[in-house]
């Protein structure tokens, strides 16, 4: 392997790195660079095990609503997935605009102003109640509106009920 020393690779570092972040090998030798990824994938796994623990879960959750709702009837099973498809627009568009407030805290965490932390997520959560009004509005006309969008009436009903 080839092998540098740590005066051969150029000072392009202006910060020092987060306690979390990545690091990759300074010296490309066969024993240290096993240890370094070894080091590397423990803090990815770190990240990447609660993660699918949680969307392992999310799935048992969705299967479970599935299943309860299919032993309801047919009818119920196909107005919860109307009822999803149009949550999901909303929450979709608010997750999305709310994607700038993570963004602004975790820049605030990471200067250490953690009293900006929390002004920034209380604004956030303003923000995601102002962009969640237009649901509430639409809630009401639920029915109507998933009948004029060629949904069968009897479904269309038990969506409409089930959105509020």
């Amino acid at each position: 392997m080839l092998m540098r020393a740590e005066s051969e690779i150029p000072d392009t570092h202006v910060s020092p790195p987060h306690e979390s972040a990545i690091r990759l090998p300074v010296v490309v030798g066969e024993e240290e660079n096993v240890i370094s990824y070894c080091k590397a994938l423990k803090q990815v796994l770190r990240l990447a095990i609660p993660y699918s623990l949680a969307q392992l879960l999310r799935l048992v959750g969705d299967s479970a609503t599935v299943y309860i709702m299919a032993v309801a009837g047919e009818d119920e099973l196909a107005a919860t997935g109307l009822i999803d498809s149009v949550q999901y627009v909303f929450f979709n568009t608010a997750l999305i605009s709310l994607v700038s407030v993570a963004i602004s805290a975790g820049k605030e965490k990471g200067k250490g102003n953690h009293a900006q932390v929390g002004l920034v997520f209380r604004q956030g959560l303003i923000f995601g109640g102002l962009i969640s009004l237009p649901f509430l509005g639409v809630s009401p006309f639920a029915e109507s509106l998933l009948v004029a969008t060629g949904q069968p009436r009897h479904v269309a009903r038990i969506a409409g009920l089930l959105c509020y």
